[in-house]
């Protein structure tokens, strides 16, 4: 029976892949853990700190449309 061999390059692709979602879910779930330290050693009250992570969410969402403005417009030097 022949034996399948994977590309190397989608092995690549799965560990990038798995790094992101470690990355992105301890980021984003680990949150809550910290929230009461976070406004305890800074003062913020808990609107403040949870606008913090509706942003993140609000840039993450628009994320695919600025995508096809810079695809459609491009990229400039400031």
């Amino acid at each position: 029976m022949p034996r399948f061999k994977i590309f190397y390059g989608w092995w690549i692709v799965g560990a990038g892949l798995v790094c992101l979602l470690l990355a992105g879910g301890i980021g984003f779930y680990t949150f809550g853990a910290f929230f009461i330290p976070l406004i305890d050693e800074f003062g913020w009250s808990r609107a403040q700190l949870s606008l913090a992570i509706t942003i993140t969410c609000v840039l993450g969402l628009a994320a695919p449309l600025v995508g096809s403005w810079v695809d459609k417009y491009g990229v400039r030097i400031i």
